[in-house]
């Protein structure tokens, strides 16, 4: 039975936090959490958004019921993921790490990419590796300026430059990264 007291609050938001905080607790994704940390993560988050409520909408009992419905999906998916990290390191992955080729590189934020921009990046990693200095610098200028740009940056004819790309995509075609080629 939960110690938390909830005067002046509507009696059937904390009969429902009640019960499905109580149900939370036979599920086999939830563990070692109080009754009380769970009814108040479900206060907390029904609070923060029962300013959407619109009458128009929803029965005030519907607007509660989802609310908590997805408040308990949540957690278990909190509950879940964090089972499946159990026994696993946790790395930054604003770690630096050095790599094989004793160059420090940075993880990149799996959040912020998809996984053709990783595996695009592993593959030109692996692809430059024995490329010529020059072949790379021009890879590594390509990120982020456009042809004009470089030549202004390097003080080298347009033409050149343009003659150092057709030997860049052919050394990636024969490399085997066509597929990242426009």
């Amino acid at each position: 039975m939960s110690k938390n007291k909830y005067d002046g609050i509507d009696q059937y938001l904390v009969k429902q936090v009640r019960y499905r905080a109580r149900s939370l607790l036979f599920h086999s994704s939830i563990y070692g959490v109080e009754i009380e940390d769970l009814e108040q993560e479900m206060m907390l988050d029904f609070f923060s958004r029962c300013r959407s409520y619109d009458p128009g909408r929803s029965k005030w009992s519907t607007f509660i019921d989802r609310i908590l419905r997805h408040k308990c999906a949540s957690l278990i998916e909190a509950a879940r993921a964090q089972k499946r990290r159990l026994g696993m390191p946790a790395y930054s992955l604003n770690t630096l790490m050095e790599g094989l080729d004793g160059m420090v590189d940075e993880f990149p934020d799996p959040a912020s990419e998809n996984h053709s921009a990783r595996d695009l990046f592993i593959d030109l990693k692996h692809a430059t590796r024995d490329m010529p200095r020059h072949l790379v610098v021009l890879l590594v200028d390509l990120r982020t300026l456009n042809m004009s740009e470089i030549s202004r940056k390097t003080k080298t004819p347009r033409a050149t430059l343009y003659d150092t790309l057709f030997e860049l995509r052919s050394s990636l075609r024969a490399m085997g990264v066509v597929e990242y080629l426009h």
